[in-house]
């Protein structure tokens, strides 16, 4: 259940990307191009961590495992391996960057490594039965793991298409690697993720095969505060289940600005009220936009299950949820949603939920009444405007009175009553 805030703020976030500065002479000795390589600054950026990444494992020193051991603890989601396994990953994992439109893995064939997105963005691409042509599935971003369930499988076939859309950073690790050192923890990884789908109220009624094939093609994401999920307005690509931590639900709310005799700025909701708009010219006011944090919602909580019915549900799917709502409309995200704490949720794959849930239509008529629950939640935005107005009135109220006492306390002391 969300769980809603009274104190409405108004947020902008941005994504930091650092670019790596290395001199001329240094670049030259260790032979690559500076303007080639950038880094995400949570995966450290320094020339030493660099300098490590582009050597072949077998030619890095004890410096090098350091540096790479360091950057390996501080990147989301290999925090929780032992030191043991951390140094084992930085002696033998692989760095490789790669522009936009590369083919990193291709469907059906036989899988040869494992990898980490270190930055960058990938899109999913697969073709299923009884099609000819792939068909998008989602998209990966840092943070995220893709090739180990090709490695855990018999066949070792890969069993879609993985793409970059802009300049990504990779590290990975070959079949065997994998294999001696992190198949067990993937292992582990998967029996947790099961546990924590079978023990959610939502997947309770779903058989064990059903609960094993969302955890097999899921996975485990770790992100730091600030980190942007989802954008209002986009579809989503994966359904998120929150282990642990919070999620801010922010949309852009419009407000009017009028400008006063006074040179004075004021904010009105808009459209302005009839009996306002009356007395304000025209020219004198300015539609605003205004990134409000609405709600939180924390651990246990299901996002984006609705949103991808609608957009990858089956026909009968779709027609269950087109009874409560326009699909079209819900198939997009209403909200952002942004992490207000460091976050641990699992992404499940939004083409197999829909495929398990093929037989138990009741919970796709509990998510139908849900998703008109959260609606009509916020369905008043002129309220919601009044709220966010309400609270920057008591905000710069208290800083006026704040400004008035010091200015007070000032002149106390000037005049020597303070000892």
């Amino acid at each position: 259940m969300i769980r809603s805030t009274n104190a409405i703020s108004s947020n902008k976030f941005f994504e930091n990307v650092g670019q790596i500065s290395i001199d001329k002479k240094v670049a030259l000795d260790i032979g690559f191009q500076v303007e080639s390589y950038k880094i995400v600054t949570s995966a450290g950026g320094s020339r030493a961590v660099m300098a490590a990444l582009i050597k072949d494992p077998e030619h890095r020193n004890d410096d090098d495992l350091r540096v790479l051991e360091i950057m390996i603890r501080n990147l989301p989601g290999f925090s929780r391996y032992s030191l043991g396994v951390r140094k084992q990953l930085g002696r033998i994992c692989g760095y490789s960057r790669f522009g936009p439109g590369r083919t990193i893995i291709k469907q059906g064939h036989f899988a040869q490594n494992f990898y980490y997105i270190l930055s960058g963005e990938l899109e999913v691409l697969k073709i299923h039965q009884n099609e000819k042509k792939n068909s998008w599935v989602g998209t990966m971003t840092p943070g995220m793991i893709f090739g180990e369930l090709a490695l855990l499988m018999d066949n070792h076939k890969r069993l879609a298409t993985l793409v970059t859309t802009k300049d990504t950073e990779l590290l990975w690790l070959t079949r065997d690697d994998f294999e001696q050192v992190l198949k067990t923890e993937t292992l582990r990884e998967l029996q947790e993720r099961e546990r924590i789908i079978r023990g959610h109220k939502f997947f309770s009624m779903l058989r064990a095969n059903s609960i094993h094939q969302l955890a097999l093609t899921s996975q485990t994401v770790e992100v730091p505060a600030d980190t942007l999920l989802l954008t209002e307005g986009d579809i989503p690509g994966n359904v998120y289940l929150l282990c642990e931590g919070e999620v801010k639900l922010l949309r852009c709310v419009h407000f009017t600005k009028v400008k006063t005799d006074q040179n004075k700025r004021l904010l009105y909701p808009h459209p302005l009220p009839p009996d306002i708009a009356a007395h304000i010219p025209m020219h004198q006011t300015e539609k605003v936009t205004e990134l409000l944090s609405l709600s939180k919602m924390a651990s246990g909580e299901l996002l984006g299950a609705v949103q991808s019915l609608c957009s990858s549900g089956t026909p009968n799917q779709v027609a269950t949820l087109g009874g409560y709502f326009d699909t079209m409309l819900a198939s997009r995200s209403p909200f952002s949603l942004v992490t207000s704490s460091r976050l641990k949720y699992i992404s499940i794959s939004k083409h197999t939920f829909s495929k398990e849930l093929v037989f138990f239509p009741e919970i796709v008529k509990n998510l139908a009444l849900q998703h008109l629950e959260l609606r009509n939640f916020f369905k008043d935005w002129v309220v919601v405007q009044k709220l966010y107005l309400e609270r920057n009135d008591w905000i710069n109220y208290k800083r006026k009175m704040m400004k008035g006492i010091l200015k007070e306390i000032k002149k106390s002391s000037d005049k020597g009553l303070f000892f």
